[in-house]
């Protein structure tokens, strides 16, 4: 049940995306700038900006895989990938990752 649940999960995430109303639910999420350090909140924001610039199965294999943990397998039936397809995405996803945060840094 659970890679069925994540694939709706995924198609509204995309769907979201595409609307105007990403920019403002951002904009509506409290923050609490006492509680975090400031280089930590810079990282957090350059992370989501080059997450953001990723092409859309890259930055969906990565999200699925480091911030909800799945394994590969599930991760290739949410995406209705084969495992080695998502082995690669994972890959050059995090090399896009790395590259764009490099990028921002200098």
């Amino acid at each position: 049940m659970m890679p069925w649940f994540l694939g709706i999960v995924a198609n509204e995430c995309r769907s979201l995306r595409r609307s105007r109303w990403s920019s403002v639910a951002e904009l509506l999420q409290p923050v609490r700038a006492e509680s975090v350090p400031a280089d930590a909140v810079l990282t957090r924001m350059q992370l989501r900006r080059a997450l953001g610039k990723l092409d859309e199965k890259k930055r969906l294999a990565l999200v699925l895989h480091w911030y909800l943990d799945l394994p590969l397998e599930e991760i290739a039936t949410i995406t209705g990938s084969s495992e080695h397809a998502v082995e690669g995405r994972l890959r050059r996803g995090m090399q896009d990752l790395r590259h764009r945060m490099e990028e921002q840094r200098g």
